[in-house]
């Protein structure tokens, strides 16, 4: 199966997320181990009652007639460690996971209530990485030490074939081995911007051109979850539960574990952002039971998932600084630069596209009812779900974003047919001068969407217990998944059909969703998918004993998932 495609339910009711059906960061944030007391995990072959490849289900602890508690902590520290076969030192690592749970009667035999509080306290350096850094002499313009030559593209004439340049050179910075200062930037062609956006970079800890600098960051986590669950006997056939969980994962420090060599970079330079996770769960259910036979249960849950992401460096207002001008406000004039450095010789690019700020906000709403019925030797279930799921999602909280490429291609030079010399030039020289290859300014008019989700199941189903060696299972689930639509129309889609009036009235034309735009281009609709309605998904399974010692068992299932 495709991935996400599994679900995940809390007591039976899912708490799918809009983003992707079995999402698990509602469980490990907001879910204590110690508030669980029971789950069960299914690859294939699953009831009914669950959807999607593949289900996971966690049953909460409830209070009893007697107090009950326990206090723990869980140690993981740097001094316990061992260390590497090839590390001088042990890598710092400081992890606590300490809590309580207790439960017990409010009022006795009639109302119970349970909760838990689970804290994590996460300390680490990360790996070491190699990145390359700038040396201190190419900061300064210099870049004799590179093996190819650096031109200048004010000196860009047209030829005979193509064009030509002359290589840099600064005679006044010259030395015994190279009086002419070749390759060397005159200090007055440096850009003042240039300047501003590489004066906190660190000194490499080596002489290398490439991989001159070994560095690690701190890393830091905290997470705490708090779980409540009340359980009242309304009458011997009648129960009434609520269960709240709630946890918050934020970062002490900006720093976050994200692979690849600029995470190795100190602030401002590094690629990290920093991210808060809030899931929460509310759940009611009401359980009704006619003698062994017959237990009916509703349920209505809610559950939303708030991950706000904010840009490190969206506070230092460094178009300012740099006198960087013509950005729109927002990220792209206050953050800090977002370069990526190409060709060769080529430092480490500088922060990218997990630094930039986003922001999610997840909704889920269901509605269920369920009936097991035993009748002799059939076990019957029976239910219908609602679901409504919404994804509210800010792509771009301030709505700029500045993205950067620099490259050799600027500084390289012609040879002496004309044709550009790929091989020559540097990303870096480029940069000082304040040459880009490339850049990229979003600004967008419309930075919240809010995509909804609509869905409707039923489902079937009898385990009949033939003898007492064979039991067969027979059910069927239908879901009924409408297509996601964007609260305010925010949508465009390709209409291969319609002609194109731009284009001499070929087939193919650029639609907006909704009524707002021109009639010419305006689907005026919420949606162009069609509903689905024959996800009919068969489950047909057995359990055969064939001695006391061996039992045979086999299954065949359809299930249906969001794409």
């Amino acid at each position: 199966a495709q991935g996400f495609s599994k679900d995940v339910f809390i007591e039976g009711v899912p708490i799918t997320d809009p983003i992707q059906q079995g999402e698990g960061r509602t469980i490990s944030l907001g879910v204590s181990v110690e508030a669980v007391e029971q789950f069960q995990v299914e690859t294939s072959g699953t009831g009914v009652e669950f959807n999607g490849q593949g289900s996971e289900n966690y049953t909460i602890k409830s209070g009893g007639d007697s107090y009950h508690g326990s206090v723990f902590e869980f140690l993981r520290n740097t001094v316990l460690d061992a260390r590497g076969f090839f590390p001088a030192v042990r890598p710092v690592e400081h992890q606590n996971e300490f809590g309580f749970t207790f439960g017990g009667p409010i009022v006795k035999r009639k109302l119970f209530g349970f909760f838990s509080y689970d804290g994590w306290r996460y300390r680490v350096t990360s790996p070491t990485q190699l990145a390359s850094l700038p040396t201190l002499k190419e900061r300064q313009g210099d870049f004799s030490e590179l093996p190819v030559a650096i031109y200048d593209p004010l000196t860009t004439v047209a030829v005979p074939g193509g064009f030509s340049r002359t290589q840099f050179s600064d005679p006044s910075r010259g030395t015994p081995g190279n009086p002419q200062g070749l390759n060397i930037i005159p200090l007055a062609r440096i850009s003042a911007i240039s300047k501003v956006y590489q004066s906190l970079l660190p000194v490499p800890t080596d002489s290398n051109l490439q991989n001159n600098y070994s560095g690690a960051v701190p890393v830091s986590y905290n997470n705490d979850s708090f779980n409540a669950k009340v359980d009242y006997n309304l009458s011997s056939t009648q129960r009434l539960t609520g269960l709240y969980t709630h946890g918050k994962r934020s970062q002490p420090g900006a720093y976050r574990e994200v692979a690849g060599p600029t995470t190795v970079l100190p602030l401002p330079y590094t690629e990290t952002r920093l991210v808060t996770e809030i899931p929460s769960v509310v759940q009611v259910k009401h359980s009704w039971s006619r003698g062994s036979d017959l237990v009916n249960q509703a349920s209505f849950g809610y559950n939303h998932f708030f991950v706000p992401i904010t840009n490190a460096t969206s506070d230092g207002k460094w178009s300012t600084q740099s006198g960087l001008k013509g950005l729109p406000a927002g990220d792209a004039s206050d953050a800090f630069l977002e370069a990526a450095f190409g060709g060769p010789n080529a430092p480490s690019g500088w922060r990218g596209t997990n630094a930039r700020d986003f922001e999610d906000n997840n909704y889920n709403y269901t509605l269920q009812d369920s009936v097991l019925w035993v009748k002799q030797r059939h076990s019957f279930k029976f239910g219908f779900q609602y679901q409504h799921t919404s994804d509210h999602t800010k792509t771009n909280d301030t709505g700029s974003i500045l993205a950067t490429n620099f490259s050799n291609l600027q500084t390289a030079g012609f040879n002496s047919a004309g044709t550009l010399q790929t091989g020559t030039g540097n990303a870096y020289a480029s940069f000082l001068l304040g040459a880009l290859n490339s850049a990229t300014v979003n600004e967008d008019s419309v930075v919240l969407t809010i995509a909804q989700f609509n869905a409707y199941s039923w489902w079937a189903a009898d385990d009949y217990k033939v003898n007492s060696r064979l039991t067969v299972n027979l059910g069927l689930r239908h879901d009924i998944m409408l297509p996601y639509k964007e609260a305010g129309d925010h949508f465009t889609f390709l209409d291969i059909n319609s002609p194109n009036p731009a284009a001499g009235g070929i087939p193919g034309v650029l639609r907006f969703g909704g009524n707002s735009a021109p009639d010419a281009i305006s689907c005026h609709c919420g949606q162009i998918i069609n509903t689905y309605y024959k996800a009919l998904g068969p489950r047909v399974g057995f359990a055969f004993r064939v001695n006391d010692e061996t039992v045979v068992r086999g299954g065949y299932g359809m299930m249906y998932s969001r794409s």
